[in-house]
């Protein structure tokens, strides 16, 4: 899920809601939900981006009347259709586990923020046979402590990168439908490695595809070793880079920042948040970011960083994709979850990403036209350049998000680098660069 920032649930229920309120050891018995079609209109109705995509009063006598289950779930599939949102969708179990499993970097637990309460709770329910679903993990249930720490007051940003750390063990959780706190064991998610990294000369190469919840664990390794081997700069290659989990981002862009701000974000009502990386600076040498048309999401949030944090120059032709919004994933009673865009992003410095993030300095990869084969001239070229700073909020507002329709080239140059792709053989250079790379 390119775009997906943090996992989290619905408030199935008034009782929940008003649970949440409090931090009680023990909650009353949660009665349950009238059917998925009403869950789902009450989440779209709380946290929906765009409200003028949203006929509430047309939804509201849809959803509330009582129906049976295959009607409930095909109108709430029209709700979520009718917001015109590409990015918004509602995701069967087996697909929800999927996704979960790649992106998830909160142990297995898919914590979301609660509004009410100011805690944490599981956002959707393990999937069927794992060990946290044996272990009666389920959706709603608080998140108490992490490995002994008290985590009522911590908030998701936090609780996703200690998580993430290696030696985390532990979570202890209230069961939202009442009982004593119990204690299990984290998960930790295997995913392909995808971060391949390499050193031409002194220079190091590092390039993300995506970012899954081993992504930042892993880019962290593969700095140390460039840093052994005597790399004195790196390229950190985001063309064609599509996103991926948003705290994975956070920590990639925290190994070049340090703690500080990575992006801001607004929400249906307004509200504005700075997230802040806590991943200690793992490389303060040089850096140099490249991007292409295809750089999206979570991979702009980075880029969008390293530019406003005066880390790093952005090289590349044209804008990057542009997505500038952000989902969640709220898990619902039937297993299933409802994703949907809630957050606007914008860099630190307050420029839009919507539309897209302008490289600093304009170049043709030779790698982009004719393969792998041809990385080692594109990094020789490779110039370092101070990057610009300060930076100011572009003065141009960002287009409406529902009307970007997919990835473009922002560039005059279109036309002569695309006839110059096909003359060099450049079908058969993607084909071959769709394999997995090896770290």
């Amino acid at each position: 899920m390119k775009p997906v920032r943090a996992l989290t649930s619905s408030c199935l229920t008034t009782a929940l809601c008003s649970l949440l309120l409090g931090l009680p050891l023990h909650a009353p018995a949660l009665e349950p939900h009238p059917h998925l079609a009403a869950e789902v209109f009450a989440l779209v109705d709380q946290h929906f981006l765009d409200r003028s995509a949203f006929d509430r009063s047309r939804w509201a006598h849809r959803t509330q009347r009582p129906m049976a289950e295959p009607e409930a779930r095909s109108e709430a599939t029209a709700l979520v259709r009718s917001l015109g949102d590409r990015y918004s969708r509602i995701l069967p179990p087996s697909e929800l586990a999927r996704l979960l499993r790649k992106y998830d970097t909160s142990g297995g637990l898919n914590l979301l923020p609660s509004d009410e309460r100011h805690s944490l709770v599981v956002g959707a329910a393990p999937a069927s046979g794992s060990a946290l679903a044996r272990a009666g993990v389920s959706l709603g249930d608080v998140l108490l402590q992490l490995d002994g720490r008290d985590a009522r007051r911590m908030t998701l940003d936090e609780a996703e990168w200690r998580a993430a750390q290696p030696d985390l063990l532990t979570a202890r959780l209230l069961p939202h439908r009442g009982g004593a706190p119990y204690d299990v064991r984290l998960e930790r998610v295997a995913t392909p490695p995808r971060v391949e990294a390499s050193r031409f000369a002194s220079t190091g190469y590092v390039r993300l595809r995506e970012f899954t919840a081993s992504t930042g664990r892993l880019t962290r390794d593969a700095l140390r070793r460039l840093d052994a081997e005597g790399a004195e700069a790196v390229v950190l290659d985001l063309r064609g880079n599509g996103g991926g989990a948003f705290s994975e981002a956070m920590r990639v862009a925290g190994l070049f920042l340090g703690e500080g701000a990575v992006v801001r974000t607004e929400g249906v009502d307004g509200t504005e948040e700075v997230h802040r990386s806590l991943e200690p600076q793992a490389w303060a040498r040089p850096v140099e970011v490249w991007v292409d048309w295809r750089t999206a999401s979570s991979s702009e949030v980075v880029v969008g960083a390293l530019q406003d944090g005066c880390r790093a120059t952005a090289v590349g032709i044209g804008r990057t994709y542009g997505k500038g919004v952000a989902q969640r994933v709220y898990g619902l009673s039937d297993g299933s979850a409802l994703v949907q865009t809630i957050l606007r992003e914008q860099t630190p410095a307050g420029r839009q990403i919507l539309g897209g993030l302008a490289p600093d300095e304009q170049r043709v990869f030779a790698s982009s036209l004719v393969g792998r084969s041809a990385l080692a001239v594109d990094v020789r070229h490779a110039s370092f350049k101070p990057p610009q700073c300060p930076r100011a909020a572009s003065a141009q507002e960002a287009p409406p998000w529902r009307t970007q329709r997919g990835p473009k080239f922002a560039s005059s140059f279109t036309p002569v680098i695309f006839a110059a792709w096909l003359g060099a053989g450049g079908i058969a250079a993607w084909l071959s660069s769709r394999s997995v790379p090896t770290q």
